[in-house]
């Protein structure tokens, strides 16, 4: 085996001494014939993520740990760019958060071999399984395609994520090297699945190989999508970065761009509460028959329809 680092695993955790372990197993499990690392980053958690974290790290060489002693999140400061890039070898660059796990041993090797044979694959993805966050009862399965194949770029724009992160292999410089529109746009991983999108082929391998916790302690649908300010501050951002996108690119992907501009307004309205303009909306026939319902009620009486969509998602 070549001494040399392929693929780089970035691992973020805070608080989830109730699920890093598995995350850390899928990761030990793996049958490669390449070398691979895993930085694991700790944000200053105040369970037992870290103790158990240092437990794997003593006993696997190739698991290499950042502990943060202040929370880096909660200051905006970008830790990727910071201190998880810097220490990445690899030629490729896979991602799975600590409340996330692996379930096949020869993921990574299935990635990485279609990767080498495709060097025009800027990113390789696979189905997953959704699960409940502390259960692990099995929710459904997510299949971005119905067999093997290419994710267009309508598609990425489109759906955000049309894969899960714990499913994604990149080409390192689809990471790394984005240019400046790219970086500290505070909305996640969208931006390094559109870079990678105008880089290559993103491709997609109808297996499932994770899964991914639905609504986990400390995940972003708790902390932003349930919270209506912090969501709507996040399609804002969304909206911001998606106008420069287009402008960078000029225009070539101006028509999936618009459109999915407006599922970002249409979710500010729906966070609002403003009923009169959501019905007028050309997203309104794609809600729910019950949310339809509600929202023309909410037209006469917005405070009593404000107070169901508090107690209840009708997403």
């Amino acid at each position: 085996m070549n001494d040399e680092v392929m693929v780089s695993i970035q691992c973020i955790t805070y608080n989830h001494e109730k699920y890093i372990r598995k995350a850390l197993e899928g990761f030990v499990m793996q049958k490669t014939n390449f070398r691979f690392e895993v930085i694991v980053h700790d944000d200053a958690s105040t369970d037992r993520t870290a103790d158990i974290i240092r437990e794997y790290a003593e006993k696997y060489d190739f698991i290499k740990p950042i502990f943060q002693k202040e929370n880096q999140y909660s200051k905006n400061i970008p830790f990727g760019i910071k201190y998880i890039y810097p220490l990445m070898k690899g030629k490729y660059i896979a991602y799975c958060e600590g409340d996330d796990y692996w379930t096949d041993p020869n993921k990574l090797q299935i990635l990485y071999d279609y990767m080498v044979i495709h060097p025009n694959c800027s990113m390789c993805c696979h189905a997953y399984e959704n699960i409940e966050a502390n259960t692990e009862k099995i929710i459904g399965e997510v299949h971005t395609l119905e067999e093997d194949g290419t994710i267009t770029i309508q598609k990425a724009i489109k759906y955000d994520n049309p894969s899960q992160l714990a499913s994604q292999m990149f080409r390192r410089e689809c990471v790394i090297n984005k240019p400046a529109i790219y970086n500290n746009r505070g909305i996640g991983d969208y931006t390094v699945l559109l870079y990678a999108a105008t880089l290559g082929e993103i491709h997609y391998i109808n297996k499932i190989m994770a899964r991914h916790r639905v609504a986990s302690d400390g995940s972003w649908t708790n902390r932003v999508y349930r919270n209506k300010n912090k969501r709507i501050e996040h399609d804002n951002r969304m909206i911001e970065f998606l106008n420069d996108f287009d402008a960078y690119y000029n225009n070539v992907y101006h028509s999936y761009v618009m459109d999915k501009i407006e599922d970002y307004v249409f979710d500010i309205l729906l966070s609002k509460g403003e009923y009169k303009k959501i019905i007028v909306h050309k997203n309104f026939n794609t809600l729910s028959n019950m949310r339809k319902i509600l929202i023309i009620i909410g037209i006469i009486f917005p405070n009593l329809i404000d107070y169901v969509f508090e107690k209840r998602d009708f997403q």
